[in-house]
């Protein structure tokens, strides 16, 4: 959450095109999900691919320090990492476009650790927050002003609230601390993309009338917390997608909203932005003979399904496909449709997603005939299997081995070369498979 005083959005600014629409008065419409910038606020945003994140050290400043009354050490590390999961929801976020039938997608944004002296991302512990609130994000004053209205910055400073976490912690209903640890980095994080507090920006602070419960840039029903979003929806990463310049002005899907005077309302059934313009009298719009589709006012399920023809690709997680119909509101997270072959190696195998190419994969389940280990999933054959132990490390077992040895990677050598069972042909390609493992 951050704390600001909004109006309502004119348009959109976004490196590196500046999308000339608008958007609804949030106060009265469904179409305005995300807010990038308003009358008041600049859309400031982190513009780099990577962003590299650190933890601020106990030493900073005599009000920043992990360990407390509320936790330990070992508390500190579990919130730590928890924070991180969250805020890497956004890495796991691939923007997809169809391109001569096939998917192209475009990673949202990477992560990697930085340090405290080379750092975009700062995250603090804060022992003397006044507000009810989770998390903080500020941004210190390392910006490029690149128009009005429109500045990227370089660096992000994250304050977790750890009174407010510690009091969710020990005394609330734990299902509310658990939503904070998934929610509260991929929260605080729409802010480094260049998104706006959605409920904040329609309501104000002091209206607690929250309804966009299911995004992360919104709220819930205010005091009920455990309603509050934990995964990256479509207007939250469709709003990150203009910041990071994966929607652009070519990308625009057009749609007939209406009509205002003399001229027709289109809007982007991607991003809801608006566009003004007239018709000419070959069925286009405006100055660049835009062509759009007709808005329902709502479809049936069969026009809702993963293979229906309205229901167009937008971009997926390592988990779903996003898809938003053409002619109405609708969008959906549909599960990974997946079939045809089966890709395999040492480790697991893999089938592509039908629809936007994302690897699925899964562990071998093995059974044992003979001299090999089979999958009973791909069939794939194998005389060693690997075992991949908490610290990292693999280990190997040969399905020729009655006694179930486990080896280390030196040990498994050594006993590829001594096994009678393997000619010299065999003996390389195990040695082969696992050095590949």
């Amino acid at each position: 959450m951050v704390a600001l005083a909004c109006i309502n959005i004119n348009k959109v600014e976004a490196h590196p095109a500046l999308l000339d629409v608008y958007y609804e008065d949030p106060e009265t419409a469904t179409g305005a999900w995300y807010y990038l910038m308003t009358d008041d606020d600049s859309c400031i945003h982190f513009d780099g691919s990577t962003i590299k994140y650190a933890f601020g050290n106990e030493t900073n400043n005599s009000k920043w320090f992990w360990t407390n009354s509320y936790y330990t050490e070992a508390e500190v590390a579990t919130l730590k990492n928890a924070v991180v999961r969250s805020m890497k929801k956004w890495g796991d976020i691939h923007i997809g476009k169809i391109v001569n039938g096939e998917p192209v997608k475009s990673r949202l944004i990477n992560f990697a650790e930085g340090s405290y002296d080379d750092y975009n991302l700062l995250i603090l512990p804060d022992q003397e927050c006044c507000t009810m609130v989770a998390g903080i994000m500020d941004i210190p004053m390392t910006r490029t002003v690149i128009e009005e209205y429109h500045a990227h910055a370089e660096k992000f400073w994250m304050y977790l609230m750890m009174p407010v976490l510690g009091q969710m912690k020990d005394y609330d209903d734990p299902s509310e601390y658990n939503v904070a640890l998934e929610r509260v980095g991929a929260h605080e994080f729409g802010h480094v993309l260049g998104l706006l507090d959605i409920d904040d920006v329609e309501h104000g602070d002091a209206d607690y009338d929250w309804e966009h419960s299911d995004k992360i840039m919104g709220y819930a029903t205010y005091g009920e917390y455990t309603e509050y979003q934990t995964f990256i929806g479509f207007y939250d990463f469709m709003g990150a997608a203009i910041t990071r310049g994966l929607h652009t002005e070519n990308d625009h899907k057009w749609r007939v909203e209406g009509t205002k005077g003399d001229l027709t309302v289109l809007e982007c059934y991607l991003c809801n932005g608006r566009i003004d313009v007239a018709q000419n009298a070959d069925g286009t719009y405006g100055p660049n003979n835009l062509t759009a589709i007709t808005k329902r006012a709502s479809c049936t399920s069969a026009q809702h399904t993963y293979t229906s023809s309205t229901m167009e690709y937008v971009g997926c997680s390592s988990s779903s496909d996003f898809f938003k119909c053409q002619h109405c509101d609708y969008y959906r997270m549909y599960t990974h449709f997946v079939g045809g072959a089966y890709h395999f190696g040492l480790n697991g195998h893999y089938q592509d997603c039908n629809y936007c190419g994302e690897k699925i994969y899964g562990e071998h389940e093995y059974v044992q005939e003979e001299l090999y280990y089979v999958c009973t999933v791909c069939n794939y054959r194998t005389r060693i299997r690997t075992i991949s132990t908490a610290d990292g490390e693999t280990l190997y077992a040969f399905s020729d081995d009655t006694s179930e040895g486990i080896y280390d990677y030196n040990q498994a050598q050594n006993y590829i070369w001594d096994n009678n069972n393997y000619d010299i042909t065999e003996k390389i390609e195990v040695l082969e498979e696992i050095s590949n493992a």
